[in-house]
């Protein structure tokens, strides 16, 4: 789903691989900026959050458990 949503596209040299896209990064950019304007505690909260789900993400790919990765 992550990979039909365009959430994760394929790593160029790599296609066994994934990375979050381009628009995903420059988003965490963008909440960083933000972060350093003052919105500390919400935009760490959101920042917190999107890592986790980064890494469950990961770790379902490495494991190669659709289940868990349809629940993220």
């Amino acid at each position: 789903q992550w990979i039909r949503l365009d959430i994760l596209v394929p790593v160029a040299k790599s296609p066994n691989r994934f990375e979050l896209n381009a628009q995903i990064h420059d988003f965490l950019a963008y909440l960083r900026h933000e972060h350093r304007l003052g919105l500390c505690l919400e935009i760490e909260a959101y920042l917190r959050h999107l890592e986790r789900l980064a890494g469950y993400i990961q770790d379902a790919f490495e494991t190669r458990d659709s289940q868990d990765l349809a629940r993220q």
